[in-house]
């Protein structure tokens, strides 16, 4: 969470935004909701277990390349 919080907002909306065209895996930062959502992104896992772990590999990928 510390490096997230270092993130301006405009840089998690980039994030965000390069994650959904770059895998395809959509996200929102977690300041879209109440609370103290700042240092979080929100994925919603309403899906089948299958889903969830491709979309957990999609995570992953993007985190290695940047």
């Amino acid at each position: 969470p510390d490096e997230i919080k270092a993130l301006s907002s405009k840089e998690r909306d980039i994030v965000c935004s390069e994650l959904r065209n770059k895998e395809g895996l959509i996200v929102n930062a977690g300041n879209h909701y109440k609370g103290d959502g700042e240092a979080y992104f929100r994925i919603n896992v309403s899906t089948s277990l299958q889903n969830v772990k491709d979309a957990c590999q999609r995570l992953k990928r993007f985190v290695k390349t940047i």
